[in-house]
């Protein structure tokens, strides 16, 4: 249980961690520039633009529409607000995102506590089960071996399929069996969502890996042009401390990569092998209560109880998640400027973020415009001039390189891309994720209550169902089964009373081969079997107790 929620809260944290800017596109090929007093020698691939125009606010599209809404993530922020919030020493806690603060992560962790009770309730029980029943077995063991030895003497078929086809019996095994449907159902939606959540998560941190990387790239190739021109004395220290950061952010970005792609396989295997593991203890459930084989409902219980310790470790780990990105989400932009290095300039991050002062970057425009119209100058007259075919070539793949590059940087650069870049941020994490981390809370807490309500049914069901008779005989009235004369005696007229059922008189006689003291204790002991004699007359030393 600690583990997994370990991995869950793990998770999250290196999510917002790196959460500036996300875009959607294909990892892209690093082409490689080596600079050389006054050359640039390109690659094979150097006339080929390395980055693309995003103009739109981008989602992981979920299988399931309800996922995407906007109303619903609204709704999940306003119930996870209402948590109540306490460190481990009791202290109330504001909901102020603080990511960095002990006590702010303690109150997050508590938040799944209700959960984490209920499981330490369930193995404790499953443990005290285990041990009373042992106990209660070997006692009952010792004091029936001392008195009794014991026979399965009868069993009376057809008042069993009569007890088994009461009503009462009838509607049990209809319930059990249409909670359990609804149960499988609940469990394939589940499948759904959580591959939803998957896909968002690392839909999230790929594309963020993507876009950073291009940036770096193309950051590089526009200080590498400066260099050339003499222009790198005359940029703007804010934006060479945000390159700066750029090429650190990336540095984090790609260990966290790698982080939350191993964290989440394990979130994502853990819930699967869950689901995959209770659709197998469904279906056993149901065979139990239709075909009412007994080892069946013994392995549904025991399978159903370790399986059901699993299903509220999901909701332990996942409210506290929620929790998390709801306290982000209506506090990003604050969040951003707080954890800026005091040598950057929020001016710069208000244009990225909120596409405010788009002048901020138009020296990069002019630069890179100023380069492309040098290098089409020294085409033409290498052209009209009739240099040679290396220099001419040499040229026009400079220009194709120029051009490129003021492309891509316009692109990287262009406040719309950058502004929808933080936005889709906002909409895969606060939107997609969290409604889809809720949704998989709520069925998961649904499944559990459904199989807790099955195994209830189940056990009355059983309860209820009293079948086989079984005969004690002391040791004092012991007569041998196998005599011949017994054998060849006649009808026997009984009268047996069975539990939920009416009094039956059978002309027929069933003996069956000697059973263990383990196979009588596991049979009922609440009916009676009275022999009669001859006259009529009721003989104490024949009644037995089943």
């Amino acid at each position: 249980m600690i583990i997994t929620k370990s991995i869950f809260l793990i998770l999250i944290f290196i999510q917002i961690q790196i959460c500036f800017s996300i875009n959607v596109q294909q990892p892209q090929t690093q082409q490689n520039d080596i600079v050389r007093h006054n050359e640039v020698i390109l690659d094979s691939e150097s006339d080929l633009s390395t980055s693309d125009t995003f103009d739109q606010v981008i989602s992981s599209n979920p299988q399931l529409g309800q996922l995407n809404s906007s109303q619903l993530s609204s709704n999940v922020q306003s119930f996870y607000s209402k948590f109540p919030r306490y460190d481990f020493k009791g202290n109330s806690m504001n909901n102020t995102f603080a990511p960095f603060n002990r006590t702010y992560i303690e109150s997050i962790i508590l938040t799944g506590l209700p959960f984490d009770l209920i499981i330490i309730l369930i193995i404790a029980a499953m443990i005290i089960l285990v041990i009373g029943y042992s106990i209660y077995g070997i006692v009952k063991l010792i004091k029936n071996k001392s008195k009794f030895k014991y026979y399965r003497l009868l069993r009376i078929s057809k008042a069993y399929s009569r007890v088994r086809n009461t009503p009462k019996q009838l509607v049990l095994i209809i319930l059990t069996v249409l909670v359990l449907l609804i149960t499988c159902t609940c469990l394939l939606l589940s499948i759904f969502v959580n591959q939803d959540l998957d896909k968002a998560i690392l839909l999230s941190v790929d594309n963020l890996s993507s876009h950073i990387q291009n940036r770096v790239l193309v950051e590089d190739r526009i200080i590498n042009e400066t260099k050339l021109l003499g222009f790198y004395a005359n940029l703007p220290f804010d934006a060479l401390e945000i390159i700066r950061g750029t090429k650190m952010l990336n540095n984090v970005t790609l260990e966290a990569q790698q982080m939350i792609h191993k964290y989440e396989n394990y979130r994502y295997q853990v819930i699967f092998f869950t689901t995959i593991a209770l659709f197998v203890v469904s279906a056993i459930g149901i065979l139990s209560v239709i075909l009412r084989v007994k080892w069946s409902h013994v392995l549904f219980v025991g399978l159903g109880l370790v399986c059901i310790v699993n299903v509220w470790t999901i909701p332990a780990s996942h409210i506290p998640m929620g929790v998390l990105i709801s306290d982000l989400c209506p506090q990003m932009d604050n969040m951003v400027q707080s954890y800026l290095p005091s040598t950057i300039d929020p001016a710069y991050i208000q244009f990225f973020l909120n596409c405010t002062d788009q002048d901020s970057f138009i020296f990069v425009y002019q630069l890179l415009d100023q380069s492309v119209d040098i290098a089409q100058d020294k085409l033409n007259i290498a052209i009209s001039h009739h240099y040679s075919n290396k220099t001419i070539d040499y040229l026009e793949k400079r220009l194709s390189y120029l051009t490129n590059l003021s492309v891509d940087s316009k692109n990287m650069l262009n406040c719309n891309v950058t502004s929808n870049t933080y936005k889709s941020t906002q909409n895969i994490i606060c939107i997609n994720i969290l409604n889809s981390s809720f949704t998989l809370l709520i069925l998961f807490i649904g499944i559990g209550l459904l199989l807790s309500l099955a195994f209830i049914l189940s056990l009355c069901l059983y309860k209820s169902s009293k079948g086989m008779l079984i005969v004690f005989v002391p040791k004092k009235d012991y007569i041998d089964l196998k005599s011949p004369l017994l054998k060849c005696s006649k009808t026997i007229n009984s009268t047996y009373r069975l539990s939920g059922a009416d009094d039956f008189d059978y002309d027929y006689y069933y003996q069956s081969p000697l059973i263990s003291e383990a196979d009588v204790n596991s049979d009922s002991e609440e009916d009676s079997i009275n022999n009669n004699d001859g006259n009529g007359n009721s003989n104490n030393n024949n009644q037995y107790i089943i």
